[in-house]
């Protein structure tokens, strides 16, 4: 197996050194090197929503942290431009890294969500 040096260090990831440490001492998180599969098949995903996002008509409520360093901000806004959705919001919290539900907003991104939810977007 062919390993490339690509890692995700945690503190990219979530700035709550807390989750961080939660994260770093969950066993069942790998702390490996990406495989060169992993990063080929990740590739592959993603060519793959680029090609069909236009077929997403559903309502779509696209969120992200603005210090992501994983997930570029400005690709997230073409993804959100290509969608066909004639409900879509996006939504990017300044500061925020990767995984905006474990940062210490994560209570203002739950009312966000929860909101857009209650709106009129996702009638039952």
């Amino acid at each position: 197996m062919i390993c490339i040096t690509a890692q995700i260090e945690p503190e990219g990831v979530i700035r709550d050194p807390g989750v961080v440490q939660a994260y770093m001492n969950d066993p069942l998180v790998y702390k490996g090197k990406t495989t060169a599969r992993l990063a080929a098949e990740l590739l592959k995903g993603m060519q793959r929503v680029s090609a069909e996002a236009v077929k997403i008509t559903l309502p779509i409520l696209i969120i992200q942290g603005g210090a992501d360093r994983l997930v570029s901000p400005e690709e997230l806004r073409m993804l959100y431009d290509t969608v066909s959705s004639a409900e879509k919001s996006i939504q990017i919290y300044p500061g925020l890294y990767h995984e905006v539900f474990n940062e210490p907003e994560h209570d203002r991104v739950l009312h966000d969500v929860k909101t857009w939810l209650e709106a009129a977007h996702c009638s039952a």
